[in-house]
């Protein structure tokens, strides 16, 4: 879990909240600052009150760490450090906890299948060998999350975009990562399995990929698929057998009542 850490020294105070010592809380101006930092600082970002570790200034500034003014909410103008992961120094305490929020970029990608006489397909496209990460390798398409949307319709709206088709959303079916680089953080994913009712529009390349094609299961080694995706697929496909034709039988019995 991708996490920002506050620091900051100073004298703490220790209070026994319970007789002996079964429970112990503390307190002090120290630890209101670095719960102030913690919000500062970006997923897998470091903010630390340089201030008071005045010493340690030259060795952050040869670790890349940017050394600015920051004013914390309820404290005074502080000298801070921020490790590179926090791109945007705040100057200015936020009126609102809210107003500080991270927005997190977080993904979705789909495992897309459809079924046609006894056969399973999974939807495929070859990456371009322009794209950064694993150029020229196949995947099963995806991308980010906008703001306001859900999941599903994140995954409705890529599908379409990226390939031209109309899918349904059976079910969520395993979490992923893309990996940090350079100074962006790690971005959390979520694969959901899908199956399409409309692919009558369906791109044979775009903007991402080289070519697009429904392949059959059995058929994808002999692809180069991104690392670890041709084991996912087969995994999902038997989870997609069982979701979609227990949707199909339910939906038939609906329709005969």
């Amino acid at each position: 879990m991708a996490i920002g850490i506050g620091i900051s020294f100073g004298i703490l105070k220790v209070i026994y909240l319970e007789d002996g010592n079964k429970k112990i809380d503390f307190f002090g101006n120290a630890i209101n600052l670095a719960s102030r930092l913690c919000g500062v600082a970006r997923p897998q970002g470091i903010v630390i009150d340089v201030e008071s570790l005045p010493f340690l200034e030259q060795t952050l500034k040869s670790q890349n760490y940017v050394i600015n003014e920051i004013i914390p909410k309820g404290f005074p103008p502080i000298k801070a450090a921020f490790s590179p992961q926090v791109k945007e120094i705040p100057l200015k305490s936020p009126g609102r906890r809210e107003e500080f929020q991270h927005h997190i970029e977080v993904h979705v990608a789909a495992l897309c299948f459809k079924e046609e006489n006894g056969e399973i397909y999974i939807l495929a496209g070859k990456r371009k060998e322009t794209r950064e990460l694993y150029p020229g390798l196949w995947e099963f398409g995806g991308g980010q999350v906008h703001r306001g949307e859900t999941f599903e319709g994140a995954i409705k709206r890529q599908l379409w975009e990226e390939f031209g088709i109309k899918v349904e959303v059976l079910a969520p079916f395993a979490t992923y990562s893309i990996p940090p680089r350079e100074e962006r953080a790690l971005i959390p994913g979520l694969r959901f399995i899908c199956y399409c009712v409309d692919d009558s529009s369906l791109k044979e390349e775009g903007e991402e990929h080289d070519i697009v094609k429904w392949t059959p299961i059995k058929e994808i080694d002999k692809y180069h698929f991104i690392p670890g995706l041709k084991e996912i697929a087969r995994s999902s496909a038997q989870q997609f057998k069982e979701l979609f034709f227990k949707e199909r039988k339910n939906r038939g019995t609906s329709e005969e009542v």
